[in-house]
């Protein structure tokens, strides 16, 4: 009684801190939650989830029919090279880059995200990650995939961390103990010359601020040869070059063929001098014929007169 009269007595003001206190504490909670999810596939290989884009994010163009060979491209050209001092480079030369996704990685995922991109919305990306047994335990690579006009849009989000590499939801201006094991490795594109520069600024990747986004024009990539695909040593094998190649070759053949056309030109001026010079040696030959068949029928005449 004496306590229901105390709390009876006090300020309303007062008697607004708990439920106050609690609907920040759930505001707290919806601002940290995490981005909802759809699971399309789980397995002890990996998993594939469409996954909502952060609000105010720009509009994908889901669903997309992708090729198989265009997704396989991309999985297949995505490497990570460590990040090295001077000192070092210099001792080591040219750093070393591995592929992200082994063989068996690119077979598994490229059926799934073919699917998955043709299922998903305009507000959804694609997010995935691969999983690997190892003396520890278990290792995980993952990213993000969505395609925007013809772009596709990949960021590598986690590469082999050890733990089964689960998913972490990222908070703005908040910093986490890295759980990608990228802080200090590069993401590179092999080949080189198909990501597009001009890229959005709202195409950012969804994590920490060191993950890099690659933006490629897969449309560009389905038209390289499989030759630029399977080496690192092709200095911008992209089909500007191939153009320049080709008019190399047409240049090539049309200086040919104008020098054969001078050849020509030349062979037949040569035959034609050659058939004057003929022609008038025939002449000579005629008239030095003409003069002795006339001496000749002057003879009888001188011999009739005497």
């Amino acid at each position: 009684m004496g306590l229901r009269r105390v709390i009876g007595t006090q300020p309303i003001s007062v008697r607004l801190v708990l439920p106050l206190m609690c609907a920040s504490a759930l505001m707290g909670g919806c601002a940290s939650a995490p981005v909802p999810s759809v699971l399309i596939h789980e397995s002890a290989q990996g998993s594939v989830y469409l996954e909502q884009l952060p609000r105010g994010a720009a509009l994908t163009s889901h669903p997309i029919a992708l090729r198989t060979s265009t997704v396989t491209r991309v999985l297949s050209g995505v490497r990570v090279q460590r990040e090295e001092g001077l000192l070092q480079s210099l001792l080591t030369g040219k750093p070393t880059q591995v592929v992200a996704f082994s063989e068996q990685d690119v077979e598994f995922l490229t059926p799934l995200l073919v699917t998955t991109l043709s299922q998903a919305s305009p507000d959804q990306l694609v997010r995935f990650r691969v999983t690997h047994p190892t003396s520890l335990g278990t290792e995980a690579t993952g990213g993000t995939l969505f395609a925007r006009d013809l772009s596709l849009y990949f960021t590598l989000t986690q590469f082999r961390v050890e733990g089964g590499g689960q998913r972490t939801s990222y908070t703005f201006h908040r910093q986490f103990p890295d759980s990608t094991g990228l802080r200090h490795r590069k993401v590179r594109f092999v080949p080189e010359g198909v990501e597009r520069l001009d890229r959005d600024p709202e195409s950012g990747p969804i994590g920490p601020p060191h993950l890099r986004t690659l933006v490629i024009d897969y449309t560009l990539l389905d038209k390289l040869p499989e030759a630029w695909l399977s080496s690192t040593s092709h200095p911008t094998p992209d089909l500007e070059k191939a153009a320049i190649t080709d008019r190399s070759i047409n240049a090539a053949s049309t200086t040919s063929r104008s020098a054969e056309t001078r050849d020509q030109k030349s062979r037949s001026a040569t035959e034609l001098q050659s058939m004057k010079e003929l022609m008038i040696k025939k002449d000579l030959e005629l008239e030095a014929l003409t003069k002795q068949l006339r001496l000749l029928q002057r003879r009888p005449a001188e011999k009739s007169v005497d």
